[in-house]
């Protein structure tokens, strides 16, 4: 995982003809020249956007890239119509396209190109993008005992010992090892993101099974391989697809009475607020203790409480700032969101909704880290949302995205050992409701603690512990 956070750096061409013409320092093992970075600029005044890949070479090493349609078309000599397979907006069925240069795989999760090469894989959110690439590596890096290999290498098993061979990337060359262990770069990735696809696959048919009273017994579920269970109907859980439902439409009756109570505070009242929650944080041993942290940029018009004041005063130098600080890219309508690294506010634009995000990337061009990729865990992480009890739990406003995004942090940080975030939710006293009022599901996270003009509110025992309250 620490490898994701790696960046290309790439030279900045002076356009879209510099970059055809750029010649690299050193040719892949099929003679094609390394990845060269776009021109930030000159996408920006076509109006075309760029997207973020994961790039594997056969060596296992990982970068993350930010590139247009029109450099990726040239890359893998692919059309438009393919590329479009891999676009998180549309769905399309599994399928995989055998082109001349390159292979198009959509699978489930899975969305990449495979090269004789690379894997240019489409950067996603999802725990399972990231385990492919955790596969990927382990299976290049592990073949050849341990040790990773120079881009050309090819590796063949005689059972007892591993014998290395350099050697020409043609058929001759790669079929003239008999071993049945050995697959070419190209097949061994496509084997990756097939198990990926059963994995994903499994997991799902074992949650929906069990959120509708399926009792699973036997061997359950494990990963890259198939189910072998029986199944008995739970006669007393068989409504639990409609419970699920009557949840959901609990969440949105109840969103609608918060938002009629925000939209009646007086703005006065409420800056009164804003400017309490902040001082409070601002103020708070455990924040000025903290080094890295994520926070929410407020929007005005969704009635959240106000973060600018605290978001200017981390970015301010030390010793008064100096704190790193992430902040959310909403990527796609599938809940999917990254928090990238910001070190000023000038880093921050309007989207199509007008609310603020930050760019891809930085205004040198290079790509901004994403603290699922980065190599050190954040401190705390400061939440937004529609109402909250005083027992954790937290009412969102239906997209998914912060639950969704938390989820994957909490699964990073125990992969990598790290201590939890501290979850911290600011809210106006308004939006603080009884015990039991907000309805739940298993996909909600509570959070640790609650700031309120009144105070720090902590309520799980990390946060009495960290927050020494």
């Amino acid at each position: 995982m620490a490898d994701l956070k790696e960046r290309l750096l790439p030279l900045k061409p002076a356009s879209a003809i510099n970059l055809r013409e750029s010649v690299v320092n050193r040719p892949t093992a099929s003679g094609r020249h390394a990845f060269q970075g776009v021109d930030v600029v000159e996408v920006k005044k076509r109006g075309q956007g760029l997207k973020s890949w994961i790039r594997v070479d056969t060596s296992g090493n990982s970068q993350v890239i930010e590139v247009d349609k029109f450099t990726m078309m040239r890359r893998c000599d692919l059309p438009a119509r393919d590329l479009r397979l891999l676009d998180p907006v549309f769905v399309y069925p599994s399928t995989i396209l055998g082109r001349e240069k390159a292979n198009v795989v959509n699978l489930e999760q899975i969305r990449c190109i495979i090269t004789a090469d690379e894997v240019l894989l489409l950067n996603s959110l999802d725990k399972y993008v990231l385990q492919y690439v955790i596969d990927l590596q382990r299976r290049l890096t592990t073949t050849g005992g341990g040790e990773v290999g120079d881009v050309g290498k090819v590796w063949q098993s005689d059972h007892s010992e591993m014998n290395q061979r350099r050697g020409s990337r043609n058929f001759e060359n790669l079929y003239s090892n008999t071993s049945p262990d050995y697959l070419p770069f190209e097949f061994r990735a496509l084997e990756v993101a097939l198990e990926a696809a059963c994995t994903f696959l499994d997991t799902q048919w074992y949650t929906r099974a069990a959120a509708k009273g399926v009792v699973i017994s036997g061997q359950l579920w494990q990963p890259n391989r198939l189910l072998r269970m029986s199944t008995n109907c739970n006669n007393d859980n068989t409504n639990n697809h409609d419970d699920l439902d009557s949840i959901f439409k609990q969440k949105r009756i109840l969103r609608t009475q918060v938002r009629k109570t925000l939209k009646a505070i007086d703005p006065s009242l409420r800056s009164q607020q804003d400017n309490a929650i902040q001082d409070i944080i601002l103020g708070a041993p455990w924040f000025k203790s903290s080094l890295r942290l994520c926070a929410y940029i407020s929007c005005s018009a969704l009635r959240e409480v106000d973060t600018f004041k605290l978001l200017s005063q981390i970015l301010q130098p030390p010793p008064s700032g100096g704190k790193k600080l992430y902040v959310p890219r909403v990527e796609d309508k599938n809940s999917n969101m990254r928090m990238l690294n910001v070190s000023r506010i000038d880093d921050l634009v309007a989207n199509s909704m007008n609310i603020l995000e930050p760019d891809p990337v930085d205004a040198d061009g290079n790509a901004r880290e994403d603290v699922l990729q980065a190599n050190e865990p954040v401190d705390i992480l400061l939440l937004p949302g529609l109402a909250f009890d005083k027992s954790g739990r937290r009412l969102g406003r239906g997209g998914g995205y912060y639950d969704t995004f938390l989820k994957n942090y909490q699964d990073l940080a125990e992969t990598q050992n790290w201590k939890q975030p501290l979850l911290v939710a600011l809210s106006y006293s308004q939006q603080i409701l009884d015990d039991g009022v907000i309805p739940v599901t298993s996909t909600d996270v509570l959070v640790d603690a609650l700031v309120s003009p009144e105070g720090v509110i902590p309520i799980s025992s990390a946060a009495f512990n960290r927050m020494d309250i």
